[in-house]
């Protein structure tokens, strides 16, 4: 298994963990947690209590405040953290298979690289020089702004047939146009929350607080999540046929 793979299992792993540990979380379970936390740190002098005395006040005597927050962290963060490190997968992946010859050859002649001339000049060994245009070579060939963009110039690369109109890939960049979303606003602005599924459904949620829509809104996220993981599998295999090194691992 390709070491980045294993490692994009256990961010996974530790993400969907994080998202469904919310689902056990009640308001007053909360409350009474930011109450237990307001006399720990009053009592204790903490430098920063005043900084937060407002808002363990609220989360103490605002009901579903705190249930709230923590849930929309929750959903942002698997969101955040799963686009990203999807995202690091392919161009690690990439960049591995670049030093395989022939495709780093075909990358430079698709992309119409030139080698810089003063580089000659800046570096004293052609396996740095090599590892600078990889570096390049990998990010322009997983740009898009979207996963489906992505992977297509991955496999524009790779040489391997993908499809972009597949439920998974459609399913997938819903999702990561809420990456987009929630980078640029107020999470006061996230709800609603929607995406559709791999099922062509809109799956959307308004009321974070509710236990049972969370609980639903997760498990279907979570799915589309496991088979866009499941398709990033099938896609390396393919790459590891067809580009093969030596030192694979």
């Amino acid at each position: 298994m390709f070491a980045a793979y294993a490692r994009l299992l256990s961010s996974f792993s530790i993400t969907r963990l994080g998202l469904l540990l919310n689902c056990m979380d009640s308001d007053e379970k909360l409350r009474d947690t930011a109450s237990e936390l307001d006399e720990i740190f009053k009592n204790s002098n903490a430098p920063f209590y005043k900084a937060i005395e407002g808002i363990l006040e609220r989360a103490k005597n605002e009901k579903k405040y705190l249930l709230q927050e923590t849930r929309l962290n929750a959903i942002s963060n698997c969101i955040l953290n799963f686009t990203s490190a999807t995202e690091y997968f392919l161009i690690d992946l990439i960049e591995w298979k670049l030093q395989d010859k022939n495709l780093f050859k075909r990358a430079l002649d698709i992309k119409d690289t030139e080698i810089r001339k003063f580089d000659i000049v800046d570096f004293d060994s052609i396996e740095d020089l090599r590892k600078k245009y990889i570096k390049q070579i990998s990010a322009k060939f997983s740009e898009g702004e979207l996963w489906a963009k992505k992977m297509q110039n991955a496999a524009k690369l790779f040489d391997i047939p993908f499809d972009k109109t597949s439920k998974t890939i459609k399913s997938i960049d819903t999702v990561w146009m809420l990456r987009n979303r929630f980078a640029h606003l107020d999470r006061l602005q996230y709800l609603p929350i929607s995406f559709m599924s791999t099922s062509d459904i809109k799956i959307e949620i308004i009321d974070v607080s509710h236990n049972k829509v969370y609980f639903d809104f997760c498990i279907e996220l979570l799915d589309t999540m496991s088979q866009a993981i499941n398709d990033i599998d099938t896609f390396q295999n393919e790459v590891y046929k067809k580009w093969h090194l030596k030192n694979d691992k």
